[in-house]
Parts: structure tokens; sequence; C-alpha cells
């Protein structure tokens, strides 16, 4: 496994502004880059194990179902989960330590006959699990579709 310093890049500075920074690091790099730490899924697959093997079977189980009904989806690793695109990016998977939540971005537009859709604002919605059943109770396989549809009408 990569230690955290292999997973490490450093970037140029995009802002040269003049104004006071705080002394991070070796002086001769202070003001003068950027240091962004890139996970793969792989990486953040090992972290979710130290939250719990039933969060790291829910994250896997989701991604191998997402990764089934969805064609040609990829995987990014931002904000501390997995976000899937096929075309378009349609959801996220984030683990938690009490359950394991399934992010729509445009999940408000999603028509929800089951009512497992929780959230109230503009346009997320997510479902939570806490078991491996509540993949199949909450109907999983019926609302990623609809997520990717909703996904790719949002600028229509």
């Amino acid at each position: 496994m990569p230690s955290a310093r292999d997973r490490l890049r450093i970037e140029p500075r995009q802002d040269r502004s003049t104004h006071a920074e705080p002394t991070f690091g070796p002086a001769s790099f202070q003001g003068r880059c950027n240091i962004v730490m890139t996970k793969t899924v792989e990486s953040l697959l090992d972290d979710i194990c130290l939250l719990g093997d039933e969060q790291y079977a829910l994250v896997t189980s989701v991604r191998k179902l997402i990764k089934t009904l969805i064609p040609n989806v990829s995987e990014d690793v931002k904000y501390g989960g997995i976000l899937f695109s096929s075309g378009v990016q349609f959801c996220g998977v984030f683990a938690y330590k009490q359950h394991v939540s399934l992010e729509f971005s445009c999940g408000a537009s999603i028509i929800d006959p089951h009512g497992c859709l929780e959230g109230s604002g503009k346009g997320r919605r997510h479902i939570k699990l806490h078991s491996a059943q509540s993949i199949k109770e909450k109907n999983l396989a019926h609302y990623l579709p609809l997520a990717w549809e909703a996904a790719k009408n949002r600028g229509q």
C-alpha cells in the first residue's frame, strides 16, 4: 500500500498574490507551491476498512451494483468518498461510522415511489444504508439508473 508521502503531489501555486502566508515546510517551498493529497479508490477502501467490515462490504457491494447497472462507469475519489460518472457525474458513495450514504447529485428530480430518498435541499438526495439487506430493501437497483438519467437531463 502506498504511504501518504507517495500520494502527495506538489503543484505550482496558481495564485501569485503578495499577501502574507503562514509559514509551513521548508523555506524553499514557502509561498511557491500547494501540496495536494491524491487518493486512489484502493487507498480509500483501505481507510474504509478501518471504519468496519460492514461499511467496507456495503461500499464494495454498491460499487459492484453501479458497475453492473450503468455502462462505462468511472470512479474518482473526492470529498472523502467515491464519485461515479458515466458521461456525467451522477452519484457518490460515502462511508461513515454508523452507515454508508449513497448521494445522488440530481436526486430531487427523481420520482420516489418507494419513499427511500432522504433530504430536502434544492438538488441532492441520499439513501442511508445500514446493512447489506438495505441494498435490496431500499431498491438501489431501481434508483441508480434514475439518478444517472436525472444527471444527464440536468442541463435540458
